[in-house]
């Protein structure tokens, strides 16, 4: 599967190697960053972000109902309570490691 990760703007294709960097950017003393997922391969094409309005205004994103495995990505999603206010970045770095072993 595909990631791409945008943190406050700065874009990466997720892997392993990212989670230092992730770790340091989420955990920034300051307001709660905006955090988007673009995810890619057959069956999905999926954007998650916190918070949701950081989707708001990015004319690549269209909701259209989900797909079977894309609503198994997103049910993992809300378990990790990645859909909540506070964006926890042990949970973040979990939920990728669980798509990209």
């Amino acid at each position: 599967m595909r990631i791409e990760l945008r943190i406050d703007g700065e874009v990466r294709e997720y892997r392993r190697e990212l989670d230092p960097w992730i770790h340091r950017k989420v955990s920034q003393p300051r307001r709660s960053p905006e955090v988007v997922l673009f995810l890619n391969c057959d069956g999905v094409n999926l954007a998650l972000a916190h918070p949701l309005k950081a989707l708001d205004h990015d004319s690549s994103v269209s909701k259209a109902p989900l797909q079977p495995r894309e609503k198994e990505i997103y049910e993992i999603w809300q378990r990790l309570g990645l859909d909540e206010e506070h964006l926890d970045m042990d949970r973040l770095i979990r939920f990728l490691h669980q798509l990209k072993p």
